[in-house]
């Protein structure tokens, strides 16, 4: 998993829940996109990225690539939280309690640090792309 157990407390238990639906994956042939406008949405065959734990091999639709720590910050997070939210393999318990846990991440955000999400994040980027313990399960 992305997110430890000694991870909470530093990001809010809505994130926190999201992390554990994903586990890392590596870029591969059919994420490539096709189409006008989609060059600069491929990645090289191998760039570490995201995928949803509950509909991995079924379809590509739950597979994410950021290009930085402040894109995986600012864009993919919210698209997890749609992909899982919308996922038909996800089950609904997971959808349930990320949607409790948004109206109380209101509350956690105000108690955590100013750039917690900017830490966490890194953290996240950090385990992806610089540490790697994660390149033996590939998905």
């Amino acid at each position: 998993s992305l997110v430890q157990e000694e991870d909470r407390g530093t990001c809010t238990d809505q994130v926190f829940l999201l992390l554990r639906q994903v586990r890392p994956c590596r870029f591969r042939k059919s994420d490539r996109r096709s189409g006008p406008g989609a060059r600069g949405r491929d990645r090289s065959m191998g760039f570490p990225g995201l995928c949803c734990m509950h509909c991995v091999g079924r379809n590509t639709l739950g597979r994410y690539f950021p290009v930085s720590a402040k894109n995986l910050t600012d864009n993919t997070t919210n698209t997890l939280l749609s992909h899982v939210a919308t996922c038909v393999a996800c089950p609904e318990p997971i959808k349930a309690s990320l949607a409790y846990l948004s109206h109380r991440s209101i509350l956690q955000k105000a108690e955590l640090s100013g750039s917690w999400k900017k830490a966490f994040f890194q953290k996240v980027w950090n385990v992806l792309h610089v540490d790697r313990d994660w390149t033996s399960l590939e998905c």
